[in-house]
């Protein structure tokens, strides 16, 4: 027994040995190097830290990963620390390296299961104060274009040197309405032109609209511009260190201030949270037109190390009246919102093999413009405005029912989430991702291959004093690219409860209500 325990005392004074000398070799080859090259250490380290500042925009997406997973790195940041006390007070690395393969193990399970999203999600559904309304609010001033024909009608209209943004629907003097910025299509004028001067905004509500009217406006930064002139770079170089961290730029947009001028708006969304952060609403950042007599070095500097712009917090949102019902939330917030209904029946409830209240956003056919579909809704809770819809549907991709209708406030001013839950109703609706198909089987002469139903969004109005939930279709021409082309659409509204597909003039939204009643009394004579 005393020779045994010797044996071992010598191993654990030969392994101590060996990571002390080797321990001793490295520290004491990195501080001579660092002693014979201090002086390229400081400037390497003053350049490196002048990088970081003047490009922090560029790095931002590395700081909130590290905050979307912050509980895996406090784990690993925990576990560090209590490493190398272990090791200062000489624990065997037998005991040590085994619980480290065991920690990143656990770690990597983690992170690869989604598990980071699923517990977000729930602390997300726990934080949502939500109203169950009775009664489903009517839309009005229904729009008819879809977006992606939108886009190909604004290409369409403009010259070679120039391209578009993405429409966006936003609210102008009362009405939905489309804004794009027209921006410098290549490289070399994005570098030496960089600025926005032209608009469009167009009629979200017209079957075919003008674009022959542009907005002028003089914008030295926007969405498709480079380096300091790109308008979300200049967002994040206005945050504090603190708001750094977990802000970031989503939708850009330009809005009116209700004054004739055109303001561009960057909304900012944060994550919330300290182990399991979720995305939500944290404000907007303004950028007004720059002004003729100002100075461009002055603006170049301040673009460059601080950023141009305001940010205006969400709780502020009511003192500015020309963003007062405006559609201002991110979609990756809203969206966050909605994925969350999955928990509405309990923690475990949507784990594989049980799926009880798990409720997803539709995926629907042949369509680029994915819900939170933008809407003027009149009646939620008494409310009147734009509001983010979504129409949920059960986990089971083969099945379509219509479970649960989501309105979110547009300007992020009403903390309130308002749902219609049709299931707990038994209403037994048809969701959106199955409209589709019903559209192309009312007409089956009709070419599908050059057409297609995209973008079902909800039609609510009262029919012979009951209301009811249609889907409103637009059937756009499908281009040679397999796009949307830029053309008048037909518009087929859809009953939920009874599937009937009624085909309307879109360019006469005044008969839609009259053609639909005329229709449905042939399924009520029924």
């Amino acid at each position: 027994m005393p020779e045994q325990q010797n044996i071992q005392n010598m191993e654990n004074v030969q392994e101590e040995s060996w990571f002390a000398v080797a321990k001793d070799k490295i520290s004491t080859r990195i501080s001579g190097f660092f002693r014979r090259n201090k002086g390229k250490f400081i400037f390497a380290a003053v350049a490196l830290l002048i990088l970081l500042v003047l490009f922090r925009a560029v790095w931002q997406p590395f700081f909130l990963t590290l905050r979307e997973y912050s509980f895996a790195f406090i784990v690993l940041t925990v576990y560090f620390i209590i490493l190398a006390i272990l090791i200062k007070i000489k624990i065997r690395l037998k005991i040590v390296m085994p619980l480290s393969l065991i920690i990143f193990a656990c770690l990597t399970i983690y992170v690869l299961s989604d598990a980071p999203k699923y517990l977000a999600a729930y602390f997300r559904y726990q934080s949502l104060n939500i109203v169950e309304l009775h009664e489903l609010p009517l839309t009005r001033s229904e729009r008819v274009q879809p977006l992606d024909s939108i886009y190909v009608q604004a290409s369409e209209k403009i010259n070679e040197t120039e391209s578009v943004t993405i429409p966006d629907l936003i609210l102008a003097d009362g009405k939905q309405k489309w804004a794009m910025e027209i921006f410098p299509t290549y490289l070399g004028q994005k570098l030496f032109k960089g600025r926005i001067e032209e608009l469009f905004v167009i009629s979200a509500s017209s079957a075919s609209p003008d674009f022959s009217e542009r907005e002028k406006v003089h914008f030295s930064t926007g969405e498709h511009l480079l380096f300091s002139k790109n308008v979300k770079s200049n967002a994040v170089k206005s945050l504090g260190p603190l708001k750094y961290f977990s802000y970031f730029p989503t939708n850009v947009k330009v809005v009116p201030d209700g004054k004739g001028n055109w303001l561009q708006l960057v909304s900012l969304a944060r994550y919330k949270g300290v182990l399991f952060p979720h995305i939500e609403f944290a404000g907007v950042h303004i950028i007004r037109q720059s002004q003729p007599n100002s100075s461009a070095f002055s603006t170049f500097l301040k673009r460059l190390l601080f950023g141009l712009g305001e940010f205006i917090p969400a709780e502020h949102i009511a003192d500015h009246p020309y963003l007062k019902g405006q559609n201002l939330i991110p979609y990756p917030a809203s969206r966050s919102i909605a994925e969350s209904f999955k928990f509405q029946k309990g923690f475990l409830n949507p784990i594989k093999s049980y799926h009880d209240g798990d409720i997803r956003i539709p995926k629907m056919l042949g369509n680029h413009n994915a819900m939170p579909y933008v809407l003027l809704f009149q009646g939620v809770d008494k409310k009147d405005g734009l509001f983010h819809y979504f129409g949920l549907e059960p986990y089971d991709e083969r099945k379509h029912g219509l479970s649960l209708s989501l309105f979110i406030a547009s300007d992020g001013r009403d903390e309130k989430i308002y749902i219609y839950d049709h299931s707990k109703k038994k209403e037994s609706l048809t969701g959106a991702s199955a409209i589709a198909t019903k559209v192309m089987e009312s007409k089956k002469n009709y070419d599908w291959s050059k057409n297609q139903p995209v973008e079902n969004r909800p039609y609510i109005k009262d029919i012979d004093g009951k209301r009811r939930l249609f889907w409103l279709t637009t059937v756009a021409t499908v281009n040679e690219e397999g796009g949307l082309a830029g053309s008048i659409p037909e518009i087929v509204i859809t009953d939920a409860a009874t599937n009937l597909p009624i085909w309307v003039d879109s360019k006469n939204q005044g008969q839609w209500l009259e053609v639909i009643q005329e229709q449905m009394q042939f399924v009520k004579d029924e």
